[in-house]
């Protein structure tokens, strides 16, 4: 398996998954994505979409992640992505 394939490589996914709105996350090799911590809910008044876990659920599904490791002070439920 191959970490990286320019001839497979989308541009345009990658730079729109990484804008907040569309994830915040990136791909670095096939089933590892580096992420911004979702928030347990959504706040009120916030500017463009905050994630969830359960937003990103689907995602990591899609993308076959299958560990999650968390660098940054809990923010949400551990156990939505067990």
């Amino acid at each position: 398996m191959k970490w990286f394939d320019f001839k497979n490589f989308n541009v345009t996914s990658y730079e729109l998954n990484s804008q907040k709105g569309f994830g915040d996350f990136n791909e670095i090799i096939p089933g590892f994505i580096a992420f911004s911590s979702p928030l347990a809910q959504r706040p009120a008044g916030t500017f463009g979409k905050v994630y969830t876990p359960q937003d990103y659920l689907p995602i990591f599904h899609k993308l076959g992640v299958k560990l999650i490791v968390r660098l940054n002070p809990p923010s949400y439920d551990e156990k939505i992505f067990q």
